[in-house]
């Protein structure tokens, strides 16, 4: 027999990505938001300029013009942004509030607050978290090493890990210098 060839003893066996993947909610693999918002909705209602906006925000004229526009944003205009209008994130970018994790395992509510505990805690490598929320690995162990992430990257790790994006970057959760 080869060397290399496997006895039917092994009971370690290599689980791929695809059965990984597939204990989850079907919706898990398909989770990609478009991230439109309501900014321009929401300064009509207020009868605002973007320059009344950018004042209220502390955010420039430019960038909000791109972010009404549809472009990407850093959390923490995000934050800037809903707070101007006393609303969340979710409201102004239309990202549906999902209360359940996932998965059936996941504890509720989690007790860990940082993407490395809560990923530890449910037992996951980079790799499995990286395929659930479609960030590279890169971008989540500078992220687990205390970078802030864009918004549309914070949105995609929260759902992936079955929590709110305010309950790790949230202003009170977050990091104060950046934000």
């Amino acid at each position: 027999m080869d060397s290399h060839s496997s006895t039917g003893n092994d009971e370690r066996r290599y689980v791929p990505a695809t059965n990984f993947l597939s204990q989850f909610h079907p919706a898990a693999k398909q989770r990609e938001h478009a991230l439109k918002n309501k900014i321009y909705e929401f300064r009509q209602q207020n009868k605002w300029q973007l320059t009344d906006l950018a004042k209220f925000s502390g955010v420039s004229l430019p960038t909000l013009w791109r972010m009404e526009k549809g472009h990407g944003t850093s959390l923490k205009n995000a934050f800037r942004v809903a707070d101007a209008f006393r609303v969340t994130i979710y409201d102004v970018w239309c990202i549906p509030v999902s209360n359940a994790p996932p998965h059936a395992n996941a504890p509720r509510p989690p007790a860990a607050g940082t993407v490395r505990q809560l990923r530890r805690q449910y037992r996951w490598r980079l790799h499995d978290l990286a395929k659930l929320s479609h960030v590279s690995k890169t971008t989540l162990a500078s992220i687990e090493r205390g970078h802030i992430p864009t918004f549309k990257h914070a949105v995609r790790i929260a759902e992936a890990l079955g929590v709110s994006v305010y309950h790790l970057w949230g202003p009170t959760g977050a990091h104060p210098a950046d934000m």
